[in-house]
């Protein structure tokens, strides 16, 4: 009988949360490395990725912006992201800013050696949208900074989250400091 009414409110939870769901739920994809240079670099790639994720309903993307085999192109060539990012926009999609890398080993963020990169990582971030025309300027940042992949992470738990939320208060005081409107969250994995 327990593993019934259980049953039951599971199943009254799942639909009264299938009810909540807007009509035509938003969609997003984070697009890493190789595949967020080749459609800032490649006009064919960058109508393709377009085209794609328009056809699946995708309203919301990710978009690579740090360093990446030697190159950083929102350092380097800015105005590939803000050509890209003006197209998208005119499309009617949102874009965000990604930020954090298995490639740079963002894990390591946390860590005080690597503070100051961490923050200038986000810095690049809040500049590019100070130069840029408001059409060409990303939506907000995600931060995909997983601490939970250092080697650490079982018997330093405490003290990483801890500097997780510390760096996260200096990743806020950067965004209130370059008065950008810009909407900043973190990828939190299950």
């Amino acid at each position: 009988m327990w593993r019934f009414a259980n049953s039951l409110r599971a199943l009254w939870l799942g639909l009264a949360c299938l009810w909540a769901l807007p009509s035509q739920a938003q969609r997003a994809i984070w697009m890493w490395e190789a595949d967020s240079f080749a459609t800032l670099e490649q006009a064919e790639a960058s109508e393709a990725h377009l085209q794609f994720l328009q056809a699946k309903g995708i309203r919301t993307l990710y978009l690579y912006a740090d360093a990446y085999e030697g190159r950083h192109l929102l350092v380097q060539q800015p105005q590939r992201y803000a050509r890209l990012i003006e197209r998208m926009h005119a499309r009617g999609f949102e874009v965000y800013a990604l930020l954090g890398s298995w490639y740079l080993h963002t894990e390591r963020y946390m860590l005080p050696d690597y503070r100051d990169t961490a923050l200038a990582m986000l810095q690049r971030v809040l500049d590019y949208n100070a130069q840029v025309a408001p059409a060409a300027r990303f939506d907000g940042i995600n931060l995909d900074i997983e601490p939970h992949l250092l080697d650490e992470w079982s018997t330093q738990r405490t003290e990483l989250l801890t500097r997780f939320v510390d760096l996260s208060h200096a990743f806020m005081a950067l965004k209130r400091r370059s008065g950008l409107g810009l909407r900043i969250g973190a990828a939190i994995p299950f």
